[in-house]
């Protein structure tokens, strides 16, 4: 993430909030290498196999913000015409655009940052990386990185960049650092801190251990087939040992490696056996993968509704299910974006010299026409053969209607698929 100001782009690093990387490895299909593995205390052969977060980022993002927002406003005084500033506002800084990266930052991370910076006549707007900003009543650091072109080396340089800004009864101050070298060092110009923090009661962290949780079973799946498949051969003693040496070294190895090592059977001496797999073990790792997956989809039907679409036969019972609530988490979401966006502006027609306004961030209907309209379309007419699966599909996954033209001729394949498969059945086909 960036955000650019003439004569400089400022790159942002450091560490991360645990949350805050673990949620952004999920979201990047990052995970599960030694050291996450080892931090989680998870099985040694997990591997991603199942991934939510993704699906339910970009499902939220898309029924959120597909279209443009707008500013609204009953008040403004044609005068002032404080409406047209914040269009012109969001227009130079192409806000149609970063909404989507304030959305993935709240949705991924829980907090997202803005950041207005003065410039001549205009106010540019800078998104930050959570994981760099530090935000309280009052005060506001935001870390990164400059990059400028050195002319004399005819090459790009970086330096560490910190920004400092305090706002508080008895001491308003701006304080910018690069390197070891204070840049700026003056009495803050704004009645307020000149960085807006986005927030939202958004979560996916209950996600995160049960998507451990179904990928270590899988992986453990796969290891129990393997020894299946091949057991594995012992003797309980070896020349020169003693069965209660072999019993206690196994121990120990068993106690400090995870599945690596399997249990010791109490054999006689020299008897040679095999590890074999016994027992109910699978249906149990089945029934507890299903479970953990119900538990996923209750308390994240966006997650469900992304399964509902791409299934190639949606169904208009499941959709009214999930359709109710997903409808609420995205007005809710949706609230969060306006409270921020609402302080952006605000913050700039001050800083542009005028006052406030109280104003309204207005979004469009998360689907053109009303979800129950679709829904019971998709409903009614696809067991009349007057809504094609592939139609039904495109109609409520790409949240728009097809043309006519798509409609009729998937209509008319299908029905011509149909009596083909009638004429065979009656002529005695098998």
């Amino acid at each position: 993430m960036h955000g650019t100001s003439k004569g400089a782009i400022f790159i942002l690093g450091g560490d991360n909030l645990d949350a805050m990387e673990r949620a952004e490895k999920f979201y990047d299909n990052e995970i599960y290498d030694s050291s996450y593995i080892n931090d989680y205390d998870l099985f040694p052969h997990t591997t991603e196999q199942f991934n939510p977060i993704p699906k339910c980022v970009n499902v939220m993002k898309d029924l959120s913000l597909k279209k443009k927002i707008d500013v609204s406003a009953s008040d403004d005084n044609p005068e002032d015409n404080k409406v047209s500033i914040i269009k012109a506002l969001w227009n130079d800084n192409n806000l149609q655009s970063l909404k989507y990266k304030i959305a993935e930052d709240l949705l991924v991370k829980r907090k997202a940052y803005i950041e207005l910076v003065k410039k001549d006549n205009g106010i540019i707007l800078v998104d930050h990386e959570p994981s760099k900003v530090e935000y309280e009543d009052g005060y506001c650091k935001i870390e990164g990185k400059k990059r400028t072109f050195n002319m004399e080396e005819e090459e790009f340089e970086e330096v560490d960049v910190v920004k400092e800004f305090w706002f508080t009864d008895n001491y308003r101050w701006y304080k910018e650092t690069e390197g070891e070298e204070v840049t700026i060092d003056r009495a803050l110009g704004f009645e307020f801190l000149p960085v807006v923090e986005f927030t939202t009661e958004y979560n996916l962290e209950p996600l995160f251990n049960k998507t451990d949780r179904i990928n270590e079973i899988k992986a453990m799946k796969k290891k129990l087939f393997w020894l299946h498949g091949d057991p594995l051969a012992f003797q309980t003693a070896s020349s020169g040992g003693s069965n209660k040496s072999i019993n206690e070294q196994s121990k120990d190895k068993i106690s400090n490696n995870k599945f690596s090592y399997l249990r010791l059977l109490n054999l006689g001496e020299n008897e040679l056996r095999y590890l074999e797999m016994n027992g109910n073990m699978v249906d149990k790792m089945d029934t507890d993968i299903e479970q953990t997956l119900n538990e996923i989809k209750n308390d994240y039907p966006e997650y469900e509704l992304a399964n509902i679409l791409s299934s190639g036969n949606p169904s208009g019972d499941a959709l009214k299910t999930v359709a109710i609530e997903i409808l609420a988490r995205v007005d809710s979401f949706r609230s969060d974006i306006s409270e921020g966006f609402i302080e952006v502006n605000n913050k700039a027609l001050v800083m542009l010299g005028g006052a406030e306004l109280d104003h309204d961030i207005s979004f469009t209907s998360v689907l053109p026409e009303s979800v129950k309209d679709k829904i019971e379309a998709v409903e009614k007419l696809k067991p009349v053969g007057l809504f094609p699966n592939e139609i039904a599909v495109k109609f409520l996954q790409e949240l728009y209607s097809v043309a006519p033209e798509v409609v009729i001729e998937a209509i008319e394949s299908e029905s011509k698929q149909q009596e083909e498969n009638i004429n065979f059945s009656i002529n005695g086909g098998g």
